[in-house]
């Protein structure tokens, strides 16, 4: 099959964040099919200003074997007007720009839409008709309900009507509907979606991703660790849907424990006020690290934290964050803050989930994850590792969606 996947935020492995799309295609190849990552030249995650030169409106690429194709969007920093206007650039030129007469590529048999946003959902529909292929909406994020819930905008809003809109009519005329979030068909359903039109893909690990065997925090952090019992350690983003106060504020209660450390790795919108909010001396604070450090920086850790806000009408529908899996592969017990039934570290038993709403219950987990052995942290840990292996492996989520879109 020839497999067109648009992702507008997609990654690689020159710019690892978002890596889905790019992995899950290399997967995809190795079951024989032909697919083409189809992004864009700038966007957020990428570290530096353009991912490559580009100034013609489309290029084609091939990245480690992967092809790639490339529409031009503007620059921008933050989340105001201009990336809005790069989201529609992305989405126009999807709409614009017929692969097959310009770049002479295959028709497609399948077309996915990951709707990181959902705005090219109507050209990535029009490409399917003209070319008789299954249409494949990969929903990431539940919107409008994400943006209503984490960010408050209101229902009358235009945006929120214009993307409730979107999202009906993409689970009306899918030929298939696929997730990361396990439970999202329950939310789907209720808003137009066929009954067994849905298939359950989480993210994956990265079985073959170069990791670095050192760090730039390499100094600071054999330091804490010589000098603690334990170390909790949360990496990644310090936003506002990251339930860091939580965690923070139990790491205050402990501060008469000077056995256990608790480190923060990244940066975010909060990082300011978390630092305000820290009053113990065993909580630090340190810049975001390449993605390839993680692993390594993990190495540092007895325990790992991951959050949220308090949204269960939200989580419900199901959770993957990709620091999970980052977690799982060093090995490390797991403490879950997230409202979400079925998610992976409970399938797993490789943690401690508590309500994101009970200061209690989160002093109570970190208290115990500190106080267990060494032997039965490793069992928490290689629980999590063998769930990971076995659940979250791309070569085997790409076979499942393969096997499902050969019965459409």
């Amino acid at each position: 099959m020839v497999i067109w996947y648009y992702n507008h935020y997609a990654g690689s492995s020159r710019s690892p964040k978002d890596g889905r799309s790019y992995y899950l295609t290399k997967s995809l190849k190795k079951c024989g099919h032909s697919p083409v990552v189809i992004s864009a030249s700038f966007h957020h995650l990428h570290k530096e200003k353009s991912q490559i030169p580009q100034r013609d409106p489309v290029v084609y690429d091939i990245i480690d074997g992967v092809p790639f194709v490339w529409f031009k969007t503007p620059n921008y920093l933050g989340n105001g007007l201009k990336r809005i206007l790069n989201m529609l650039t992305y989405s126009f030129r999807v709409w614009q720009h017929d692969l097959v007469e310009e770049l002479g590529l295959r028709s497609p048999d399948v077309i996915i839409i990951s709707s990181v946003h959902p705005f090219h959902f109507f050209a990535c529909l029009k490409w399917s008709k003209k070319y008789n292929a299954k249409l494949v909406f990969e929903v990431r994020d539940l919107w409008p309900l994400s943006l209503n819930l984490l960010l408050g905008l209101k229902k009358w809003h235009p945006l929120y009507i214009l993307l409730a809109l979107i999202e009906r009519v993409g689970y009306r005329y899918s030929d298939l509907v696929i997730s990361p979030l396990k439970n999202a068909n329950l939310y789907m359903e209720a808003k137009g979606l066929r009954k067994n039109n849905f298939l359950y893909i989480p993210n994956g690990y990265i079985n073959d991703f170069e990791w670095s065997r050192n760090s730039s925090l390499d100094k600071q952090l054999k330091v804490i660790r010589a000098k603690y019992k334990r170390v909790v350690m949360h990496t990644g983003s310090m936003g506002v849907p990251n339930g860091l106060e939580l965690f923070v504020t139990a790491a205050n209660e402990m501060s008469s424990n000077s056995s256990v450390a608790f480190v923060l790795i990244g940066k975010g919108q909060l990082e300011e006020n978390l630092k305000k909010m820290s009053d113990s001396e065993h909580i630090y604070f340190f810049d975001a690290v390449p993605k390839r450090e993680v692993l390594h920086l993990l190495s540092y850790s007895d325990a790992c934290y991951c959050g949220s806000q308090n949204l269960p009408e939200l989580y419900q529908y199901g959770v993957s964050p990709n620091k999970i899996f980052d977690y799982m592969l060093a090995k490390k017990a797991i403490v879950l803050a997230i409202d979400s039934p079925g998610n992976t570290v409970e399938l797993s038993r490789g943690g401690i989930c508590v309500k994101p709403d009970s200061i209690t219950s989160m002093i109570h987990a970190l208290k115990y994850i500190c106080s267990i052995t060494d032997a039965e942290l490793q069992r928490f840990g290689e629980a999590g590792y063998n769930f990971l292996i076995k659940e979250h492996d791309f070569d085997k989520l790409a076979l499942r969606l393969v096997e499902r879109l050969e019965t459409l």
